[in-house]
């Protein structure tokens, strides 16, 4: 019964591991709503747009960005290279002089698909694994 138990033990742990490793491997998607008019994005039109600096997007609506928080670090780290305390700390000079606001923060890519479909400009990111038909790709985030 004791070795049953350490197997499934074992074998639950490795499934862990191995469905972490498939989700990590997929790769990061800046996304908007399907029938948003924003054609693709650079990757330096995605840095201003989520570091603050554009408040419109390339076809002139205003820029609403969200914050994928399962995704965050990940994201930055990719995008910029910067960790989650450079970010934060970025963040509280640009609040403190009053010069823009940070992202709106969503918990997870299902939260942040039902933002965007109920915000016009609203520009987030996921996984190309979560990209369904009510999603456009805009930048894909090469690693």
């Amino acid at each position: 019964m004791h070795c049953r138990r350490l197997l499934l033990i074992v074998l639950t742990i490795a499934g862990l591991v191995g469905a972490s490793g498939v989700a990590s491997a997929s790769r990061l998607v800046v996304v908007v709503e399907r029938a948003s008019r924003v054609g693709e994005m650079s990757r330096s039109q995605v840095v201003n747009a989520f570091l603050g600096r554009f408040r419109q997007l390339p076809d002139g609506t205003r820029a609403h960005t969200a914050d994928n928080e399962e995704l965050k670090e990940r994201f930055y780290l990719e995008l910029v290279d910067k960790t989650p305390g450079e970010i934060g700390a970025y963040w509280a000079r640009l609040i403190y002089s009053g010069q823009t606001l940070p992202p709106r923060q969503l918990n997870d890519s299902a939260q942040l698909v039902e933002w965007l479909i109920e915000t016009p400009g609203g520009i987030g990111y996921t996984t190309e694994d979560r990209i369904d038909e009510r999603l456009r790709v805009l930048f894909v985030l090469e690693p």
